[in-house]
């Protein structure tokens, strides 16, 4: 167990190392040995890193087989820190099969205040959704994108995504 404890140790200063090359080699290793606690340092590192660093810390996210990962995704997509990654988050929640319906008010907040791509992930993220929503959060997204609408107009380039997904969730509404 103090093996184990001091692999995971020596892997999470290595993915903040200057070298790329060693935080590379950490990021591979960490396929091993991960578990929740490398999630936001992982995100931290891909936030910062390179388009290599990038390409392997998404190649980890965007298949978590983690079931605390959730949690812990959904913390950052509210985390100031991770404001430019949360189209990705998004993705590694919907690749990973997540469904966070408890969190849909978040979720379309960051739709919202995103560009396309996050707007794009977030649809895709809800379209899986397929247990029941919590009805003030539905209610209250519903309005939040009705409000968003009305102020884009439909020459913006989201404007079609965030129309598809209040439409489905106003039919989840209406059949809920």
């Amino acid at each position: 167990m103090a093996k184990q404890s001091k692999v995971k140790e020596t892997l999470m200063k290595d993915l903040f190392s200057s070298d790329e090359k060693l935080v590379l080699r950490s990021i591979e290793r960490t396929k091993k040995h991960a578990d929740v606690t490398f999630i936001e340092p992982l995100l931290l590192v891909y936030k910062d890193g390179s388009t290599p660093i990038q390409d392997a810390v998404d190649g980890i996210l965007s298949s978590l087989k983690i079931s605390d990962a959730e949690e812990v995704l959904v913390n950052a997509l509210k985390d100031d820190r991770f404001e430019t990654i949360r189209g990705n988050i998004l993705r590694y929640l919907w690749s990973s099969g997540f469904e966070p319906t408890g969190e849909l008010l978040a979720i379309v907040q960051v739709m919202i205040n995103g560009d396309y791509m996050t707007t794009f992930e977030g649809l895709t993220l809800i379209d899986q959704f397929s247990t029941a929503i919590d009805d003030d959060q539905l209610l209250q997204s519903i309005v939040e994108l009705r409000l968003k609408l009305n102020e884009l107009g439909s020459d913006d380039e989201r404007y079609a995504l965030l129309k598809s997904v209040h439409d489905h969730l106003d039919q989840i509404e209406q059949t809920q």
